[in-house]
């Protein structure tokens, strides 16, 4: 008995704290308590640290509170007041954030009276890795698409990797932005007009207007038109009979060629014309002649003469499925082909059957390099329609309209029949 007694003192003696021995005066602060003003770390960005002080001793107390990175101190030290038993005290400082890992520590120090429990007296963040961004849009540098010019929305026409505000050409129709401006044409749409020619093609190529679509308003449109500035031979040569007749007589010469039936109005009275011009027997040059002819011929052939530079067909498979076939000559080997779809897609195939993604305008190009070092180019946009049957985002919709409308008749003849019942 005496033995249980002598365990049982000897254990409140050593393990048992009684009042006497906790602290009188003590401050707090927990790691868990220090935070910050974002939750996102900019390097470079300017932030706020803040810190929680709790007085869990017996007597009430003043101090200060220094925040850290690592070593060095950030700002001035913070004046702490807090009463004993009473609410937490919350104290802050400003920091700037480093572009390297970092972590946060914050010190009770200088305490009066002198805190007796210096165990809890300091709190230290995780380590914080910052994110890289120069432009401050929040987004990182690796993956912004415009790592030097603010752009939150990331917005990207083209599709190009290069985001629409450090882009010089959003729609990558080859007319930049300022020249858009200029021209009065949309960076943001590959043709302007609609007449089938790229904004750049219009202005670099055939000098037009990229804004018109017929632009020396004769009826036909840009891409149609053999001279589509004006000045078509045809109309040069006022007379062409009178101007052969003026000539000395030759032998006569014959350059009939067959009349299409199927040309319009216009293209038949040049028609006529073109069979007088034959007809003629004195002639003394002849080269006047021929250029005449060759002049009325490609008037009234214009679609034949349009895509001679043409490098590449295509045809519509299905929806987003096309098939591109280049156009190399057969006496050529060795040519380098490389595709770009529009979309970020490529290839160096001379036959691709090709899926897009999505429906949109996309520019096709091909690039070809022989082993000389000459390179030719090709161009052309692809449209894929959104309303299209094979979309199955219009077949759900279809689908679930074919749905309501069955359920409106079974409903309908339901509430004919309980109507003819009554």
């Amino acid at each position: 008995m005496y033995k249980f007694f002598f365990l049982f003192g000897f254990f409140l003696l050593f393990f048992v704290p009684f009042p006497s021995d906790a602290a009188q005066v003590d401050l707090e602060i927990r790691s868990s308590e220090i935070s910050f003003s974002r939750d996102t770390f900019i390097a470079g960005e300017q932030i706020r640290i803040y810190a929680k002080v709790r007085n869990v001793g017996e007597e009430d107390v003043s101090g200060y509170v220094t925040f850290y990175q690592g070593s060095i101190p950030i700002g001035n030290s913070q004046v702490i007041s807090v009463r004993a038993s009473g609410s937490p005290e919350e104290v802050y400082v400003d920091f700037m954030v480093p572009s390297g890992t970092f972590n946060i520590r914050a010190e009770i120090r200088e305490t009066s009276p002198p805190d007796q429990n210096s165990l809890n007296d300091t709190g230290i963040t995780e380590l914080i890795t910052p994110i890289l961004d120069d432009d401050r849009d929040g987004v990182a540098n690796e993956i912004d698409n415009c790592s030097q010019i603010k752009n939150e929305s990331q917005e990207d026409f083209d599709g190009d990797g290069k985001g629409d505000a450090c882009d010089e050409d959003d729609d990558n129709d080859g007319l930049s932005d300022t020249d858009e401006i200029i021209y009065g044409s949309m960076s943001t749409k590959l043709d302007t007009d609609g007449d089938g020619l790229l904004d750049g093609e219009e202005v670099h190529t055939y000098k037009t207007n990229p804004i018109k679509l017929d632009t020396d308003g004769d009826g036909i449109s840009d891409k149609e038109d053999l001279y589509p500035n004006g000045g078509d031979p045809v109309v040069d040569i006022l007379d062409p009979i009178s101007v052969i007749s003026q000539q000395d007589s030759a032998a006569p010469q014959n350059f009939a060629a067959p009349i299409d039936e199927s040309l319009n109005p216009s293209q038949k009275e040049i028609s006529e014309t073109y069979s007088d011009v034959q007809q003629i027997s004195d002639i003394s040059d002849p080269f006047i002649f021929e250029e005449i002819q060759q002049a009325l011929s490609s008037f009234l052939n214009p679609q034949k003469e349009r895509r001679l530079s043409a490098l590449f067909t295509y045809k519509q498979i299905s929806w987003k499925t096309f098939q591109f076939e280049s156009l190399l000559p057969e006496n050529i080997s060795q040519v380098q082909v490389e595709w770009d779809f529009g979309d970020g897609g490529r290839s160096n195939d001379p036959s691709v059957t090709y899926v897009y993604s999505r429906p949109g305008d996309f520019l096709v190009r091909l690039r070809l390099q022989d082993t000389t070092g000459v390179i030719s180019e090709d161009t052309n946009i692809v449209s894929i329609s959104f309303f299209s049957l094979q979309n199955r985002l219009i077949q759900l919709v279809l689908v679930v309209l074919g749905l309501f409308w069955v359920l409106g008749i079974y409903f309908f003849l339901r509430l004919r029949r309980n109507t003819l019942l009554s």
